[in-house]
């Protein structure tokens, strides 16, 4: 049973990343956000294409930006630069930089530039350059600048510790 849920939850996360196939840049900033699954909330379709200061994602939502805090019960993912804090029940993925802590169940992905913090049960990936701390099963950057925490922790270029 346990081996089905984690199917599931994989196949969950891997269709909302193929959602997020093109960056968008975030045209407006609103105060808060809330979304069932990506477009039902109060920004509807337009949601990725908006920066939020806080953000409230019931399954899981697609936002141009974040300037504050989001909280999703199954993935968040931002398509415009990510400033302060992500929680996830399961994952986050940022399609840009982020300035701040991502927290999730299993996995983050950040396409270009974390400076903070990551912490999830199984993986993080920062596809270029990563300063600041992963804490992880599974931790893998580019270039990394700080310290990495985890069974298997991987940079290609290394300034600082990997445990």
């Amino acid at each position: 049973m346990k081996t089905v849920q984690i199917i599931i939850i994989i196949l969950f996360t891997s269709i909302t990343s193929g959602l997020i196939a093109q960056k968008s840049e975030a045209l407006k900033t609103t105060t808060s956000q809330i979304s069932f699954a990506y477009p039902i909330g109060s920004n509807g379709s337009q949601s990725k294409l908006i920066t939020n200061h806080l953000s409230f994602n019931i399954l899981y939502g697609i936002t141009g930006g974040l300037e504050g805090f989001e909280l999703g019960g199954i993935t968040n993912v931002l398509k415009g630069d990510v400033t302060e804090s992500q929680i996830a029940g399961i994952s986050n993925i940022a399609l840009t930089n982020i300035k701040g802590i991502q927290i999730s169940g299993i996995r983050h992905i950040v396409t270009k530039k974390l400076n903070g913090t990551q912490v999830s049960g199984i993986y993080k990936q920062s596809l270029v350059t990563m300063s600041g701390v992963q804490v992880g099963l599974i931790n893998s950057t580019r270039v990394l600048h700080g310290f990495q925490l985890g069974l298997i922790s991987v940079a290609d270029s290394a300034t600082g510790l990997l445990f």
